[in-house]
């Protein structure tokens, strides 16, 4: 080889400018490929984690009924429960302005955890710990005739059992971890009038100071978003003097997108505008499970915080459907927010 051939070899040896350019382009679309294609990965799991837990809550639920012959009662932001209202317009005004769901029934009724009962401060650390519900740490006792221990709506007098079968825990969920959690602010971002300081008897119950968590917990989806229970929502509805069967009153996030999208396209004529076909299930459901999906947005609200729905004139929410449009911008904005929601019925 002659010396000309040599030099020739080793200038072939190295890489140009033109080719580490090259080289490097084409690692950042596989990495940017690969960070794609695990964060669809990620979303995946996460979405079958959380249809998993909503199956072991709903396993919960059908056994809590069986030993105690009713669904878990439903627990507003001031820990009363609905069921203890005894005039029925007084209990339907509750559940309206409720939406008909909670994200603290679960942990209350189905873990025994969460305090219901006021905090006795004269007592000071000699408190009863199992003053809510009967049971110091997880499980419940018999919750009573007004399914919340004496008095849930009439805090001063709640008196639970002190003897009796302790009843579950009603869902295993390990340790907990990333799944169970203290309320916080801003789960009460939601129209109810909740504030924080209505989860504290006395102001710092828990030791991490009232601006921070409250007494009440919350079962999280794979998104740390708590999970709702509905139930007693409406399913008929006064149609000219006939009483049909009706979806136009059921919260709009528990319906299914297509059958919203049929609903503004093609309603149905009368005062009962969507076809009940489009969501059989919820017509015979007697409660619903919801996480909020990967976009951690329930789809239920405006920017004010006000409910939307189909609702009849003075209902929250009624005029932002009142006007039936398949191609209104907004409207198609909030049925592809509700179409990530994650939903479980029995």
């Amino acid at each position: 080889m002659t010396r000309r051939d040599a030099s020739k070899t080793r200038a072939r040896a190295g890489f140009t400018l033109v080719e580490v350019l090259v080289v490097i382009t084409v690692i950042a679309i596989l990495l940017s490929l690969l960070g794609v294609a695990f964060s669809g990965a990620l979303s995946s799991s996460k979405n079958v984690a959380t249809q998993s837990l909503l199956r072991s809550v709903q396993i919960g639920i059908e056994q809590f009924k069986t030993d105690f012959g009713y669904l878990p009662p439903l627990v507003d932001g001031s820990k009363h429960t609905l069921d203890s209202i005894d005039d029925p317009m007084d209990k339907r005004e509750e559940l309206i302005n409720h939406r008909y769901q909670s994200i603290y029934s679960l942990t209350v009724y189905l873990l025994g955890v969460g305090e219901l009962a006021p905090h006795d401060a004269s007592l000071g650390p000699n408190d009863d710990p199992d003053r809510h519900d009967g049971v110091q740490g997880p499980g419940i006792r018999d919750p009573g005739p007004d399914r919340s221990w004496g008095g849930a709506r009439e805090r001063d007098n709640h008196r639970p059992p002190r003897t009796g079968r302790t009843f579950g825990p009603y869902i295993d969920i390990g340790d907990g971890e990333g799944v169970l959690r203290r309320v916080t602010q801003a789960d009460l971002n939601v129209p109810s009038g909740a504030m924080l300081e209505d989860f504290f008897a006395d102001g710092d119950e828990d030791g991490s100071g009232a601006d921070g968590v409250g007494d009440l917990f919350v079962i999280t989806d794979r998104w740390d978003r708590p999970i709702r229970y509905y139930k007693d929502w409406p399913t008929r509805q006064d149609n000219n003097g006939v009483i049909e069967p009706s979806l136009d009153l059921i919260p709009i996030e528990l319906r299914n997108a297509d059958s919203l999208r049929q609903h503004l396209a093609v309603p149905r004529g009368g005062l009962i505008r969507a076809e009940p076909q489009l969501d059989q299930n919820l017509l015979r459901a007697p409660y619903a499970l919801l996480s909020a999906g990967p976009d951690a947005d329930f789809g239920d609200t405006d920017t004010a915080g006000a409910w939307l729905g189909w609702g009849a004139p003075g209902e929250p929410g009624a005029n932002f459907f009142g006007t039936l449009s398949s191609t209104d911008p907004d409207k198609i904005a909030v049925i592809n927010r509700i179409a990530d929601n994650i939903r479980n019925t029995p």
